[in-house]
Order: structure tokens, then C-alpha cells, then sequence
């Protein structure tokens, strides 16, 4: 059963994710494939998962397995700042904004868009008219999904992903 009050995920999310089968053996293994799975969708801050005893006389032996998940913040702003100096005698800094939607078609999708800006400088007397300017821009989908043709799903450990990047 999934509980998810608010809507925020695809229900076919999580089974993708626990390999745990209802009235198989517990396995440690697939306990911790099942938890690097739910983590490496990239959305959850948190996971926690707890065993509980069914409780009927008849059933002594039956677990129930509850995933509890807590959401990372869908969206962010991030700013980066540093400086750098090449071995041809340039130094310079970069400054970089990027902005990240999570969960953005309730999927576990990850859009992110970057926008970046440097300034290189010659030191050597010699180059000082060849300083350089540079802004670039980039934005990434990465969907937890192995987009191609006549792709089976396996027991991977980690969710296979698809990345779609454009960038100038």
C-alpha cells in the first residue's frame, strides 16, 4: 500500500523502486537494493524503513515492511563563486546560478538549469590583451528511466537514469 496524501508521486514509482515481495523470505540484500533504489531517485531526504510483525497467531512468521520517505525541498536556488589559475599563466573567476525543479512530472524527474559566467585574465605582460570572457547556459532533464529501444528492466541495484542535456 502507498500513502501519499498530498499526490506528490506516481504510485508506479515506488514498486519500480522495492524489490521486497509480498510472502517472500525477508533478504537483507534486497532490503538494501530496495533502500539504494529509493535513494537513488535523487527526490527523498530521508529514508527509513521498519518491520513489523503481522501479529496473527496463525501468521507468527510474517513481516509487514514500511518505507517511510520525507522529500527534499522541490525546488532550489544555488549559487556558486570561485577562482581558478591555469599553468599558461591565466587566473580568473567563475560565478555559476543553477535552479533545480525535483519530482517535476511526479516522477522523480530532476530539471536543472545553470546559467554560468567567467572571467579569464592574463598575468604575463605579454597576453594581457588575450583576456577572456565566457557565459554559458545549460538545462538537464534526468528522468529515472533507461530510455532506449528494446531495453528490459532488470534487477539493477541503482534505478537506471536518462539523462537530456542542452548547453551553449
Amino acid at each position: 500500500y502507498i500513502m501519499d496524501s498530498a499526490k506528490n508521486f506516481k504510485p508506479q514509482l515506488f514498486p519500480r523502486a522495492i524489490s521486497l515481495q509480498t510472502g517472500s523470505l525477508y533478504s537483507l540484500p534486497e532490503q538494501n537494493k530496495s533502500l539504494s533504489r529509493l535513494n537513488s531517485y535523487g527526490t527523498f531526504k530521508f529514508i527509513r524503513s521498519e518491520f513489523k510483525r503481522v501479529g496473527n497467531d496463525h501468521n507468527d512468521n510474517l513481516l509487514n515492511a514500511y518505507y517511510y520517505t520525507t522529500a527534499f525541498q522541490k525546488k532550489k536556488l544555488q549559487f556558486e563563486l570561485g577562482g581558478f589559475a591555469r599553468s599558461n599563466n591565466y587566473m580568473g573567476a567563475e560565478i555559476s546560478a543553477t535552479w533545480k525543479h525535483r519530482n517535476l512530472f511526479r516522477g522523480a524527474e530532476i530539471l536543472a538549469i545553470k546559467a554560468t559566467s567567467s572571467l579569464e585574465v592574463a598575468v604575463n605582460d605579454s597576453l594581457q590583451e588575450n583576456n577572456n570572457w565566457r557565459v554559458g547556459g545549460e538545462a538537464s532533464l534526468l528522468i529515472p528511466k533507461f530510455m532506449a529501444p528494446g531495453f528490459k528492466r532488470a534487477g539493477f541495484a541503482y534505478i537506471p537514469k536518462t539523462r537530456f542535456l542542452v548547453s551553449y
